[in-house]
């Protein structure tokens, strides 16, 4: 829980990419909370890179990119996130450091950010008028939950399986994605990641670079409840990083499980 004598306030979408625009880390906004993001696993990365390689490989010569994490998708007037993989099928300004009106959105999900992509996310990325396709990717188990947009306007979903044949159809680029290959991390003999880094490592890395930029005290929570050290056990766990205008030293608490930011959910079809 935050300390009573800690005030905060939120950032505008102003201030929100002018100090986003000059860190070296990631943090996705959500009605005016910053949240740091972390790194993920190495079959996470390997799962994404596959997803963005076959996306490249469908869109060459045609109307769509496809995109990386490191791009910023402005989903909503207050809402700004890195999905992990995403395709536009349109003019795109190769200069900006946000684009918005994607065709198709990829999150490879995880326990610690499974109820983000499964709920605020997937409200929000249905409210953007020119998505057809948003792929939830489990990384731990061979299984994509499907939501795409049918003739009529109306979002339909369904779960691929190896049993329902493993076959995912995108539209825009237009490939089929497969849990055989595009889908699936590399485990080594012992089934463990390949370079994957152990907690001590992971724990060296800063979730709340932000900060530095923000005048007084702040506050690094974490978003599900767990204590700050557990931010380095979890892939792409997002922090919120919060501004006070008390003191001068950093503190960090952390929330309690189901504490969230309140926000404005586009509306789903």
């Amino acid at each position: 829980m935050v300390t009573s004598n800690i005030e905060e306030r939120s950032l505008t979408v102003e201030e929100y990419v002018r100090l986003e625009d000059a860190s070296t880390e990631r943090h996705e906004y959500v009605a005016g909370r910053v949240y740091a993001m972390t790194g993920g696993s190495a079959r996470h990365n390997a799962i994404a890179l596959n997803v963005v390689d076959a996306a490249r490989s469908a869109a060459r010569g045609g109307p769509c990119r496809a995109f990386a994490s490191d791009l910023r998708l402005r989903v909503a007037t207050d809402t700004f996130y890195y999905p992990d993989v995403m395709a536009i099928c349109g003019p795109v300004d190769m200069e900006a450091r946000a684009v918005e009106g994607p065709s198709l959105v990829v999150e490879v999900t995880s326990p610690s950010t499974r109820r983000i992509d499964r709920g605020e996310k997937l409200l929000a990325y249905r409210g953007i008028e020119m998505l057809r396709l948003y792929l939830i990717v489990e990384q731990d188990q061979r299984l994509v939950e499907r939501h795409w947009r049918d003739g009529s306007g109306a979002w339909q979903h369904e779960h691929v399986t190896d049993a329902s044949g493993g076959r995912i159809p995108v539209s825009a680029p237009s490939t089929i994605l497969t849990l055989g290959h595009d889908l699936r991390g590399h485990r080594s003999a012992t089934g463990r990641d390949h370079g994957r880094p152990t907690p001590r490592a992971r724990a060296g890395r800063r979730p709340g670079a932000l900060i530095a930029h923000l005048s007084g005290t702040s506050a690094t929570t974490t978003r599900t409840g767990m204590p700050p050290l557990e931010v380095a056990r979890v892939s792409r766990h997002r922090s919120p990083v919060r501004r006070s205008s008390v003191g001068s030293a950093e503190r960090r608490a952390a929330v309690q499980p189901g504490q969230r930011a309140r926000r404005t959910s586009p509306n789903a079809a």
